[in-house]
């Protein structure tokens, strides 16, 4: 049992299913390599600093409405589209678990892959910041 797995189990029974649960990576996710990913907290705000080609890719995740593994080269973050309340998750060795909800996917299918900050709810906000060639 991996560490997501057994910290919402223990949510699980800690508050029975009135509870928000945890988000938890999807095994069958589609994985997609990022050149340029990493992800940064602030006051309970979960940033994601990607390239204007991840924004686009980003766009285009939340568009499918699928899950997706994203590898950047420091960090992995599995993005699940969810119907219920969920909590954001993360696991040093796994990466962030991230659900998004149906406002959020919408916002972030219409993410700008323009260098720039970008709030998509408020927990989660996007920063697109430009590649060496483009600075």
């Amino acid at each position: 049992m991996g560490l997501f797995s057994a910290v919402k189990n223990a949510v699980d029974k800690l508050g029975g299913s009135s509870t928000v649960r945890l988000a938890s990576p999807d095994p069958h996710a589609v994985e997609v390599s990022f050149d340029h990913l990493s992800v940064h907290t602030a006051s309970g705000l979960i940033i994601l600093v990607t390239s204007p080609a991840g924004a686009q890719v980003l766009s285009e995740v939340a568009r499918s409405g699928e899950s997706a593994q994203l590898r950047g080269p420091q960090t992995t973050v599995h993005l699940s589209p969810t119907t219920k309340e969920q909590r954001p998750v993360h696991d040093p060795k796994k990466g962030w678990a991230i659900p998004l909800s149906l406002a959020e996917r919408e916002t972030l299918s219409q993410l700008n892959a323009e260098p720039g900050d970008y709030e998509i709810s408020e927990s989660l906000a996007v920063s697109v910041e430009p590649t060496p060639e483009e600075s």
